[in-house]
């Protein structure tokens, strides 16, 4: 207090003092509450893994390593051979000899390729680091995951040989759609044609992969072709009413499972906006375009393929995987893309009405007839399959609601739904046939379905053939961890292999599949 203050000012302020300490918004800051943050932090010691790591053929496939791999594996096939005179006639005369049979073959082979994961983790880190967590461990365990899930997908559809070129121009329509928003307007189109590994990351917010540029953990770069077509030819200016939509198509390219449309009211490439990604090669535009996406002037090349001939632009090699190998042509494998039907529509899978599926049954017809070998498993997308099981039960009188009763309790249970597990082969086997596995892989885009042989069946005598596919490692999984520049570790997981194909003839592929 100031000793010069008299007896009625020391009041007053005494007062005052009193009076702001009741004020409310003071009481409130006043004492220890949880809001002081002085609490316990309830956190269980080990960080938990919840990352799905779903790779079913890499766990499938043989995986061999070579003695002497050299830089790529090459084999000798014996596809086919010719008898003398006429084929289907084996009859000599008396004492002569036969005519000479013509064997037809032809060399094969798979470039090995590294494929690989970097990870660090900071000293810093490391002392901070949870009870019971050691990071190291952790993020190592983390970098060979990442690494197998590049490598599903380069075993499914890894593209070194399949050029997707420059797509056709897209055909162009203004249908009347109820309830459709498009601006009255005249629009113009271009579309680009994706592999499945530029399918797999292309999206209307970071539009469509091309020749990508990436800075190595060692600080050099190199480029990536990242599964994309060239942007075809814009179309013809399309007049579009109110009420009405756009609807564009494209001659379906076999390699290609999506495809990128770009649309815009001015004809040049600068001025067309990324609008959709479909898994049909058609889509339909009813509502207003957007003009904040990728245009379509970013799009300069054929960025489909990775052969590691191209210098400098792109020395990066993949391999021909499964799916790539059996849309490759002459390659002896089935393909059939679905016709365009309706845009944005597409065309259905159809049924047998004998439970069956007409498409699935002609696959499975054609490599019989074709090469005499049994689909043993059928790949598709979760939402494949259910258009699958629907048309598969199109005119069955079956009904998947299943009635439990359970007499002990004296009640009765209801289970709705269900899956087609397995498709009954319509050729059967010369030596009995088993059921077709029905499969769902992560990394199949909708409307895709791809039908395998992983065995040559025992009617292929004095077969030398390891398996249809393997994988030939030079040095399977390995682990590196580099020498410290900086206050962190910095380590890779890296394998160096190649797919082999053996026998292409032995898969089989649908797309264009209307999901």
């Amino acid at each position: 207090m100031n000793n010069n203050m008299n007896t009625e000012d020391a009041v007053k302020a005494v007062r005052a003092a009193l009076d702001k300490s009741f004020q409310s918004d003071e009481l409130a800051k006043s004492g220890i509450t949880t809001a002081t943050g002085l609490n316990a932090y309830d956190l269980r010691g080990a960080a938990l893994l919840q990352i799905p790591i779903i790779t079913p053929l890499r766990d499938k496939l043989n995986r061999t390593r070579r003695a002497s791999p050299g830089l790529a594996s090459h084999w000798k096939v014996i596809r086919s051979m010719v008898g003398s005179g006429i084929d289907s006639m084996g009859y000599v005369p008396e004492g002569q000899r036969s005519g000479v049979k013509t064997v037809n073959t032809f060399d094969a082979f798979s470039t090995y390729t590294t494929i690989g994961e970097e990870g660090s983790v900071s000293d810093q880190a490391v002392l901070a680091q949870l009870a019971d967590t050691d990071l190291l461990a952790t993020d190592n365990l983390l970098t060979l995951w990442k690494t197998m899930q590049k490598e599903e997908i380069s075993i499914l559809s890894g593209n070194r040989s399949i050029k997707l070129g420059t797509p056709a121009t897209p055909v162009t329509t203004a249908p009347v759609v109820a309830g459709a928003t498009l601006a009255a307007t005249t629009y113009y189109a271009a579309v680009v044609a994706l592999t499945n590994e530029g399918f797999q990351v292309a999206s209307l917010a970071n539009g469509v992969p091309t020749a990508t540029t990436v800075t190595g953990a060692d600080g050099q770069t190199y480029t990536v072709n990242g599964g994309s077509s060239n942007k075809s030819a814009i179309t013809a200016g399309q007049a579009v009413a109110g009420g009405s939509g756009l609807g564009l198509a494209v001659t379906p390219i076999p390699g290609a499972v999506g495809y990128a449309w770009y649309v815009g009211t001015v004809g040049a490439a600068a001025s067309l906006y990324l609008q959709a990604i479909t898994t049909l090669n058609s889509v339909l535009l009813t509502t207003p375009i957007t003009t904040a996406t990728q245009v379509a002037s970013a799009i300069t090349q054929d960025s489909s393929y990775n052969d590691g001939t191209q210098a400098g632009s792109n020395p990066v090699a993949a391999y021909d995987g499964l799916m790539t190998t059996s849309m490759i042509s002459g390659n002896g494998a089935y393909f059939y893309a679905l016709p365009t039907g309706t845009a944005g529509t597409g065309t259905s899978l159809t049924a047998t009405n004998a439970g069956g599926c007409n498409e699935v049954d002609n696959l499975i017809l054609s490599m019989w007839n074709t090469n005499r070998v049994q689909v043993s498993a059928l790949y598709m997308s979760a939402n494949t399959l259910r258009v699958v099981t629907k048309v598969m039960l199109t005119g069955s009188t079956g009904t998947l609601l299943h009635i439990y009763s359970d007499a002990d309790a004296n009640r009765t249970a209801l289970v709705g739904g269900g899956r087609i597990k397995a498709y009954s082969s319509p050729v059967g086997s010369p030596y009995g046939g088993d059921d077709i596995a029905m499969m769902i892989h992560p990394n199949l885009p909708d409307g895709v379905i791809v039908g395998w042989a992983a065995e040559l069946p025992i009617w292929f005598r004095n077969n030398e053939t390891p398996a249809v596919a393997e994988i030939l490692t030079r040095q399977d999984y390995f682990g590196i961890e580099w020498p410290k520049r900086t206050r962190k570790t910095e380590y890779g997981v890296y394998t160096d292999q190649c797919l082999a194909v053996y026998a292409p003839f032995a898969m089989g592929v649908i797309c264009n599949i209307a999901v």
